[in-house]
């Protein structure tokens, strides 16, 4: 089993390992992907939201749907519009310094590599059987690790000094100690490609319900929108817990949606909580805390942050980047043993030792 499921599985394992190598360090190598146009020379004060989102409008001649705010006195704003284009947009004079239809495309490209290796649904489920394949590596060589009739200490002793013996202790100990990490980002992974069935299973085992996002009672045509996005801001800040900031604000594309803004903590890349505010009125309609949901939805969050690595700060991040490593040394170890093995197998049968017996 253990020797199939490497044989099968490892390299659509090895290529998520790559891509996710490159992805734990997304927000960083999208921002030096973006440097030329995302960059902005800081002044005192920047332009009311909106007007800046009128500027944008008046210059593309449609209607703003999207805003990520700054996060730093140096970064430019990025406006999304209603014919799907993405402008960076500097936040002190309302220039737009460039428009694209995908911000990051680099990144971009990555990202979709990680969940489906561009092959759409087919290539998410490749990556959720090569998941399956990896969890069973994990369980099977543990096994093998923990058979061997010798004392603890000696499992876990690396003899150097032999070529043949250093290949197998290296990939015994190395993945013996972080079978349990690769197997946990391995099964979240999977549980990740899965999608839907595997959130509605965990709310139907939690006996949780969806949240879903509230809809207005009386639909809201556009130009009855009554409200200063500053203002806004301050709603939302007041209902959100001190540590979390708005990263984006989302405008309502249909009459019965509400506006939408996003809140996240300094160290997550990813929504946490969100707000949700009438635009005939700015009045705050509903705050959905991500500790205030039930158990099945929390478990769903927490278990795609667990596998970006960003629920535990910077060093969740740099661990689950030496991870991805050990798959690679695994891999070749492995195959150096299964080299030599047909060496001695090749050997024992040639026909010159088959003559001298």
């Amino acid at each position: 089993m253990h020797f199939w499921a490497a044989a099968i599985g490892s390299l659509p394992a090895l290529l998520l390992c790559i891509s996710g190598l490159i992805l734990v360090f997304e927000d960083e190598l999208q921002a030096f992907e973006e440097r030329a146009y995302s960059n902005v020379e800081a002044e005192e004060r920047p332009l009311p939201i909106g007007e800046l989102l009128s500027e944008v409008q008046e210059n593309t001649g449609a209607e703003p749907t999207y805003i990520a705010l700054p996060s730093k006195p140096t970064q430019a704003a990025l406006v999304g519009t209603e014919d799907r284009r993405y402008h960076f947009v500097n936040p002190y004079s309302g220039k737009i310094n460039k428009s694209t239809e995908a911000p990051a495309i680099a990144m971009r490209a990555v990202r979709v590599f990680h969940t489906s290796f561009f092959m759409g649904r087919f290539g998410t489920w490749i990556g959720i059987i090569s998941s399956l394949f990896l969890i069973s590596l994990c369980l099977t060589g543990c096994y093998l690790f923990l058979k061997r009739r010798i004392s603890l200490v000696r499992k876990f002793r690396i003899k150097w000094s032999s070529p043949a013996r250093r290949h197998y202790d290296l990939h015994a100990v190395s993945g013996f100690v972080t079978a349990i990490p690769i197997l946990l980002i391995a099964l979240s992974g999977a549980l990740i490609g899965l999608g839907a069935p595997w959130r509605d299973a965990i709310l139907f085992l939690t006996g949780s319900e969806w949240k879903p996002r509230p809809k207005l009672q009386t639909p809201v045509e556009r130009a009855q929108w009554n409200f200063n996005y500053e203002e806004l801001l301050q709603i939302a800040d007041a209902a959100a817990p001190a540590d979390m900031y708005v990263e984006s604000i989302i405008l309502p594309r249909k009459t019965e949606d509400p506006i939408a803004l996003r809140f996240l903590y300094p160290w997550a890349t990813r929504p946490a909580s969100w707000a949700f505010i009438n635009p005939s009125n700015g009045t705050l309609i509903e705050f959905h805390h991500h500790w205030d949901f039930e158990a099945g939805h929390l478990i769903h969050r927490l278990n795609r942050g667990f596998h970006s690595g960003e629920i535990y700060t910077e060093a969740m991040r740099w661990l689950w980047f030496r991870l991805m490593i050990i798959p690679f040394l695994l891999a070749y170890t492995g195959y150096q043993q299964w080299r030599r093995k047909r060496s001695i197998r090749a050997s024992r049968n040639h026909p010159s030792r088959t003559l001298s017996q």
